[in-house]
């Protein structure tokens, strides 16, 4: 490795460990500073719907793990519906190592063992990032347009929903177009020095992917809200609020590239997106308690992916 590549590292690594430093000191001290309301709360949880949430949450994730089954299928390989999950959920415990790259490798290995080339598998998990992106941004939008939720006068919630549903439709439009889609990924994998694949995506193929990772997110948001109402004063009914919630900050933190899993930038949007409803230090604490909650239904569904042979 190159002294130059080496001080690379070592400055992203820097810039990664103050990144979380910072958005833990701003959770720490929004539960520090209203610490007398959250001892002053009386936790009463409701281990059933607690239980229920990791249920539907593990749901969620095996709706989403089936999808890649058929992105592959775009390469003229066919695996089983477990192989399709094991893939999944043992290469997404990669994004918890520093450098928002391991999932990668960990993809690479595991669709290697199913006969999936290197870039065919490099391809596939792009596809998969692209295809999901959209549905989860379509989850978020009703939360900023119709729910009335008020983050800060000065934000106005309303435009930016306009502006992804603007994007949600173009980014639909693109991932429909299967030719350009081909080029954008041979593009981008040349640019990484790999060689270029040939995939083939029927629209039909296309928008069932699209409706898929729509229903799996939307289950996860209906995970998140019972969670909330599980463990905190989270109004009920509220279901629209609580995945929009969960889906926005899911995507900013996961598509943040400095936190390995999106650790303290996910639970700085919660408590942001939640203070409305909860407080903020309410907020602080449940967006704390939610990356438990959330890494314990990864790891369950890590666990059963390690069973399958």
């Amino acid at each position: 490795m190159s002294n130059r590549k080496f001080k690379s590292r070592i400055l992203i690594r820097i810039l990664q460990i103050l990144l979380i430093a910072v958005l833990f000191y701003f959770i720490g001290s929004r539960i520090i500073s209203n610490w007398s309301e959250i001892s002053g709360y009386e936790w009463h949880i409701n281990y059933a719907l607690l239980a229920l949430s990791l249920l539907v949450m593990l749901l969620a994730l095996g709706v989403m793990s089936s999808v890649l089954e058929k992105i592959i299928a775009f390469f003229g390989k066919h695996i089983s519906y477990p192989k399709a999950f094991k893939i999944a959920y043992l290469s997404q415990l990669g994004r918890y190592i520093p450098g928002k790259i391991w999932q990668v490798p960990a993809m690479v290995y595991l669709a290697g063992k199913e006969g999936v080339g290197k870039g065919e598998a490099v391809t596939v998990f792009a596809l998969a990032q692209l295809f999901a992106t959209s549905p989860a941004i379509l989850v978020a939008v009703p939360m900023l347009l119709f729910t009335g939720a008020i983050v800060s006068e000065s934000i106005d919630l309303r435009t930016i929903g306009y502006i992804l549903a603007l994007v949600v439709v173009a980014s639909i439009g693109i991932l429909l177009k299967p030719e350009w889609l081909s080029r954008l990924m041979n593009f981008a994998l040349k640019k990484i020095g790999k060689a270029g694949v040939e995939f083939r995506i029927k629209k039909k193929s296309g928008g069932l992917i699209l409706l898929m990772y729509y229903i799996g997110w939307n289950l996860y948001g209906l995970a998140f809200y019972l969670f909330l109402i599980s463990v905190s004063g989270f109004p009920t009914g509220h279901v629209l609020q609580a995945s929009g919630i969960f889906c926005a900050a899911y995507l900013i933190g996961y598509w943040s590239i400095f936190a390995p899993g999106g650790i303290g930038v996910r639970e700085a949007v919660l408590v942001i997106l939640l203070t409305p409803y909860l407080g903020p230090g309410m907020s602080a604490a449940v967006a704390a308690a939610a990356r438990l909650w959330s890494i314990i239904g990864e790891l369950i569904a890590s666990a059963i992916a390690w069973r399958v042979k």
